[in-house]
C-alpha cells in the first residue's frame, strides 16, 4: 500500500502527523503515515528514523501540499505569513528539540504562553532557513 504514496511533510510527533491526517483526510485525500507505530513506540527515537512521514497517493501530492501550506502559512487573524529576511511564504512551525537546553527553553515558552491572551508562535524559513517569531 505505502508505495503509491508520497512522502509531502515529516513530523517529530505523532500528535503533529495525526492532526494533519484528519485534516487531509476531511478533504477526501488518503493518507498513510510511515513510521508511526516506531516512533510511537520509541519516542526518544524520532529523530533517528527520521520522524513521522506524511505520505499521500501520487495524484493528490499538489492538492495535499496547497492544503498543507494553507494551514501553515497563516497566523491567527488568518494572515499570509512571509520570512522577514527573503519574504519567502515557504515556512513552517519551528518545533524541533536538539538538546537539553532546548527542551527547557520550549517548556518554559509553553508555559509562559499559556498566561498570555496573544501567545506568538515561532517559525522557521525552509528557503533561507531564519527563525522568527509571530
Amino acid at each position: 500500500m505505502a508505495n503509491n504514496y508520497k512522502t509531502i511533510a515529516v513530523y517529530e510527533y505523532s500528535y503533529q502527523a495525526q492532526i494533519l491526517k484528519g485534516r487531509l483526510e476531511a478533504d477526501g485525500i488518503s493518507v498513510y503515515l510511515g513510521d508511526l507505530y516506531s516512533v510511537e513506540a520509541e519516542p526518544g527515537a524520532s529523530q533517528a528514523m527520521g520522524g513521522i512521514k506524511l505520505k499521500v497517493k501520487a495524484e493528490d501530492v499538489i492538492r495535499a501540499k496547497h492544503i498543507l501550506s494553507s494551514l501553515n502559512n497563516n497566523d491567527e487573524d488568518s494572515q499570509c505569513l512571509s520570512c522577514p529576511q527573503c519574504e519567502s511564504v515557504d515556512i513552517e512551525h519551528d518545533i524541533t528539540v536538539s538538546g537539553t537546553r532546548d527542551l527547557w527553553a520550549n517548556l518554559k515558552h509553553f508555559f509562559s504562553n499559556l498566561l498570555l491572551d496573544n501567545p506568538k508562535m515561532q517559525y522557521r524559513c525552509t528557503n533561507c532557513n531564519t527563525k522568527f517569531i509571530q
